[in-house]
């Protein structure tokens, strides 16, 4: 095959490795696109399914408020109007009575129409009174049948000592298209409300049909089952971007969807316009290629030529020769007046200069200019003073790259004592030198999500300790409004709402004042009692802890340590999660985990002992490996434990073992898992 053959085919072959590549990558970033629309599906779906659930716990809170009317034989008319003028979303409140009557309803036209609320849905089992929705209608009230216009009925049953009956609340369905209307008419989207029996109540598309059940298939069943999902789906022949989540308080499935095709049209367009673009370029560079090939090629015949010159006057030295030139060092020889007069192949090989390049030119062409002149000037004096010098140089390629060499340069004389040559060896050690950056980018890169880990940990917990005072401040807050509205007010019940407030509110401060210390970068080493450090550990898993079974024995001889606060917290996390972990997945029927903290030998000893069975023998030596872990990848990353030795050993110049042990507690023998922290003592 002639060399103009093979260049032609070379060029191709990059042109289309080149855009095979592309196109990997603009899948991938298609499917990254689909991924993004998902994630803000899921996020909308979930503000949708609040905002919903909210409704109807307004609603559920005006039916109790007007119960207690009813109970207490107060004129509810004033009421009733004071709600419907300042909650828009209700059509009209009716009263019914036992035989399924309307005798009372903020609208006059409703009252003595016969509702029959047997097919509400979700049926109450026994006489419990519970929020049930029956099925979309037409119209604007129970009186219209207006097409174009729908309205969602609710109704709860009322059980007292006098009589039983029934609050029916119609819901304005127009209030949900304009509260949202902002939101659903970009990107193509679609909410719908859908009862948990599959009938459709509510839907921002014309195109649906309320009031009939709908055939979702996957996605649809997997929400029921998981309470949310997200994904890719068919419907009536469009592909949208879905996601799915129940309601937290009712029976209701909220869904969320994009228009898959209008979302990625603008992305197809640009894909079309990159891979053009991709296309001429990758056609310049195969030019530019093949032109530098033939160059290359050009070279290469002048340096064969060359060489078989040179070996016609070196006969003498052949075996010598086939040396120099087979070895992994490079090799550059000078005259006395420091001119190239050689270089082996390896020589060739790292730097990319052939003996015709460099043959009478100085070494310093090689310069890369990352040493300075004095680097140069110490280089010589020591060549000139011990004829040899060794030391770590960069330098540069023929094409300008940069690489580390190990090199030796050593003075040659003659008989009389005069430099006749120098000679430099050097070994390309830039490989090893990306390592050792390499291998301390991934240590860093380790310990980034090692507080990645711990950071999502943390947001979970607030999430846990802050649920129940928001619901207190909420609850509150809503009953003095709710008694303001209806006069019933008093400054006593008043003084003792805004004091449960204020005590919530300072609970919450403190714990982000707990959550702050924890994420607090720590810049310096300070001195730290350890059971502080343990203490504000155990506030941060208070809700993991909680409720779960577990006694925590603490035997702590508090005493002062020198290193980073916040990493040592860390520590103290990473294994009291796993001792929980190995606990809660066993049955027992006893659990807890020992604490001890003493001093020995000018060193403070901690010791995390479980009761939970301890670890298999064949993988105890692996635990404080990178990435290494025995629970499912959705539960573990295999780096807290390998972190946890870094911290201990690395900053707190200390040292950390695991071994299975006995322990005994009341009078009883245990066997389980010991962690023990060694760190010196202040």
């Amino acid at each position: 095959m002639k060399m103009r053959d093979k260049i032609a085919i070379t060029a191709f072959c990059i042109i289309v490795i080149i855009l095979g590549s592309v196109k990997f990558s603009m899948d991938n970033l298609k499917k990254e696109t689909e991924n993004g629309f998902q994630e803000i599906a899921k996020l909308h779906v979930n503000t949708f399914s609040n905002q919903i659930n909210q409704i109807f716990n307004n609603i559920n809170v005006t039916i109790f408020n007007i119960s207690n009317q009813i109970q207490n034989k107060i004129d509810i008319e004033k009421t009733v109007s004071t709600i419907l003028s300042k909650n828009v979303y209700i059509r009209s409140i009716n009263i019914i009575d036992d035989k399924n009557t309307i005798i009372f309803s903020s609208n006059k036209n409703n009252i003595n129409q016969i509702i029959e609320i047997s097919e509400y849905y979700p049926k109450p089992m026994f006489y419990n009174s519970i929020l049930r929705f029956g099925n979309v209608s037409q119209g604007r009230d129970l009186f219209d049948n207006t097409t174009g216009i729908s309205y969602i009925p609710v109704a709860k049953k009322i059980f007292t000592v006098s009589m039983n009956y029934t609050i029916l609340i119609i819901v304005n369905s127009e209030y949900i298209t304009n509260k949202y209307q902002s939101s659903l008419k970009n990107n193509g989207q679609e909410l719908e409300i859908i009862r948990f029996d599959d009938f459709l109540l509510y839907s921002s598309s014309s195109n649906s049909i309320l009031g009939k059940k709908v055939n979702y298939k996957q996605l649809y069943k997997q929400a029921k089952d998981k309470s949310i999902a997200s994904g890719i789906e068919d419907i009536h022949n469009r592909k949208f971007i879905t996601a799915y989540q129940l309601t937290d308080d009712y029976p209701l499935v909220i869904s969320v969807k994009f228009d898959y095709e209008k979302n990625l049209q603008e992305w197809e367009n640009k894909t079309s316009y990159i891979l053009l673009l991709i296309g001429i370029i990758s056609f310049l560079i195969a030019l530019i290629v093949t032109r530098l090939l033939i160059k290359y090629q050009n070279t290469q015949n002048k340096e064969i030529e060359y060489q078989k010159t040179l070996l016609e006057h070196q006969d003498k030295i052949k075996h010598a020769y086939i040396v120099y030139n087979n070895t992994n060092d490079g090799i550059l020889i000078t005259d006395v007046n420091k001119k190239i007069i050689d270089v082996n192949k390896a020589f060739t090989l790292n730097t990319g200069y052939s003996i015709s390049d460099v043959y009478g030119k100085n070494p310093r062409l090689l310069k890369s200019n990352v040493h300075n002149d004095a680097f140069y000037k110490n280089m010589w004096k020591e060549l000139d003073t011990n004829n040899h010098w060794r030391g770590e140089v960069v330098n540069k390629t023929k094409n300008g790259d940069v690489y580390v060499e190990l090199l030796t340069i050593n003075v040659v004389m003659n008989d009389n004592g005069e430099i006749n040559n120098y000679i430099g060896v050097f070994t390309n050690i830039t490989q090893q030198k990306e390592q050792e950056v390499l291998l301390k980018e991934q240590e860093r890169f380790i310990h980034q999500q090692s507080k990645m880990a711990s950071m999502g940990e943390m947001l979970e917990n607030i999430a846990h300790q802050w649920r129940q005072p928001l619901s207190i401040i909420s609850t509150a807050a809503t009953g003095m409004k709710m008694e303001k509205e209806f006069g019933v007010s008093k400054e006593e019940s008043e003084m003792e709402k805004l004091t449960l407030i204020n005590d919530s509110a300072q609970h919450l401060s403190k714990t982000i004042d707990d959550f702050r210390d924890f994420f607090k970068p720590d810049k310096k080493v300070e001195e730290f009692y350890v059971e502080d450090v343990f203490q504000q550990s155990m506030k941060i898993l208070e809700s993991k802890f909680k409720n779960r079974n577990i006694h925590i024995e603490k035997n702590i001889f508090n005493t002062k340590v020198r290193g980073y606060k916040g990493e040592l917290v860390q520590v103290f996390m990473n294994i009291l999660n796993n001792a929980r972990d190995a606990l809660e997945s066993k049955t027992l029927n006893e659990r807890f985990i020992m604490i001890d903290i003493f001093t020995e030998d000018k060193n403070v000893v901690i010791k995390i002992t479980d009761s939970a069975g301890g670890i298999d023998e064949n993988i105890i030596d692996k635990v404080f490996e990178p990435y290494f872990t025995t629970k499912h990848k959705s539960q573990g990353t295999g780096i807290g434990l390998y972190m946890s030795e870094e911290i201990i050993t690395k900053h707190m110049n200390g040292k950390i073992n695991v071994y299975n042990s006995n322990i005994f507690y009341e009078n009883k023998t245990f066997y389980g898992a010991c962690f023990c922290i060694e760190i010196p003592s202040v």
